[in-house]
């Protein structure tokens, strides 16, 4: 007989992302800088060395008037591992069709309880079924 532990839970480590918060951007004073410059002179060189001045231009105005944000990802699975996609469906479902009429007894969440409620039993039945054949 082999006898092991599987162990289902793991260390999650959030990711933390810096981007532009372009709502809070000061879009004022981009639009004052932009219309006091003097585009003839600024663009007089070739194709190439004029757009590579414009859009470093706009680069240091994004970085100068753009503030940065700072997201946190959040757990990406936010149910249990047996969960299936379907039961993860049906729940919702369910939550949705009590958050509209507020009482248990109403067919519509009856029957999407019932749903919920065999699916979440199938797919845990599904889980405990292939542990075993391992």
């Amino acid at each position: 007989m082999i006898l092991f532990t599987i162990h289902l839970l793991c260390n999650y480590h959030a990711d933390n992302k810096k981007l532009r918060d372009y709502r809070r951007g000061d879009f004022v004073r981009i639009n004052q800088y932009l219309s006091d410059m003097d585009w003839d002179d600024y663009l007089s060189s070739n194709t190439e060395i004029s757009w590579n001045r414009f859009r470093d231009l706009l680069l240091d105005l994004v970085n100068r008037y753009v503030p940065m944000k700072t997201i946190t990802q959040k757990r990406k699975f936010n149910r249990p591992i047996w969960m299936t996609h379907k039961a993860l469906n049906l729940v919702g479902k369910k939550r949705k069709a009590f958050r509209k009429y507020r009482d248990i007894s109403h067919p519509a969440v009856k029957s999407a309880n019932r749903a919920a409620k065999k699916e979440l039993r199938r797919s845990l039945k599904k889980l405990k079924v292939s542990l075993h054949r391992i």
